[in-house]
């Protein structure tokens, strides 16, 4: 399980101007944050970051626990999480972005960039009807993930993109174009490497600078490799004997692109991104 990221919206009626000295909004910020401590103590919550955005300002930030328990750091506004597939949002933005400046369209087929994806196994459904659309309904019809991922054979296997698609001859449709909505990580991946494809530049380069450049967003990266300073938190596996371990995570191999859930940051960056 990753560190919680948690954003509170407040109804704007429960804030006036004199944040501070509100003895009202006050009595409710004490109220959520004793909720909060007993949150992480019933869920044995590690650490969690939280950001309460108003009239376009971050006016409330607090860390609760730890960012890393075993070296004594506290959680707060800085701490860096990798915030998975809030990833999407982004993602989703830069296919848009491409929408708008009339390098793609909507109704695109998804084939007209990703030709790769006539090999899948189609179970007599149309591919050419999964579009830049589905992908963002997620209503494609694709798996879930590669297939390979749940391989214990390929655990913390790291495999690009492009190799990824070669392997789309293994896996098989689950159902028709946009019929039924589909969780679909494999589909955000594609989305990627649409983004990439059409706009000449790796997927990582075309986020930091058309959108965290943009929002002032300095602290968030893909990927940001945790751990590796003072504001990193530490990830912590699921709950056995009261205690969640230090990375301890799902056995699966890391073959999903950075498109579907790569992005790391932290609370001050992500307010900027609501606002």
């Amino acid at each position: 399980m990753k560190k919680l990221i948690l954003f509170v919206l407040l109804i704007t009626n429960l804030l006036s101007n004199d944040i501070v000295n509100n003895p009202y909004l006050a009595s409710r910020i004490r109220l959520f944050e004793e909720w909060m401590n007993t949150q992480m103590d019933y869920l044995s919550l590690n650490g969690v970051s939280v950001g309460i955005v108003h009239n376009q300002e971050l006016v409330y930030y607090k860390g609760f626990g730890y960012a890393n328990e075993e070296k004594g750091i506290l959680a707060d506004e800085n701490t860096v999480y990798g915030i998975a597939s809030i990833t999407k949002l982004f993602t989703s933005i830069a296919l848009m972005k491409l929408v708008e400046e009339g390098a793609i369209k909507l109704n695109d087929p998804v084939t007209k960039y990703i030709p790769e994806l006539y090999n899948i196994q189609s179970n007599g459904h149309n591919v050419d009807k999964i579009t830049i659309r589905s992908i963002m309904r997620h209503t494609t019809g694709l798996p879930r993930n590669f297939n390979y991922m749940w391989d214990v054979n390929n655990i913390q296997e790291t495999i690009t993109t492009a190799e990824s698609l070669q392997r789309f001859s293994e896996q098989s449709m689950i159902t028709k174009p946009n019929r039924i909505p589909k969780y679909s990580n494999l589909a955000m991946t594609i989305a990627g490497e649409i983004i990439e494809r059409v706009s000449g530049i790796k997927y990582e380069d075309y986020i930091e600078n058309n959108i965290f450049k943009s929002l002032e967003m300095s602290d968030s990266n893909i990927p940001v490799t945790l751990g590796n300073n003072i504001y990193s938190a530490v990830g912590y596996g699921q709950l056995i004997d009261g205690k969640r371990n230090e990375h301890e995570w799902t056995k699966m191999s890391r073959g999903w692109g950075a498109s579907a859930g790569a992005i790391e940051s932290n609370i001050v960056d992500l307010s900027r991104f609501v606002k």
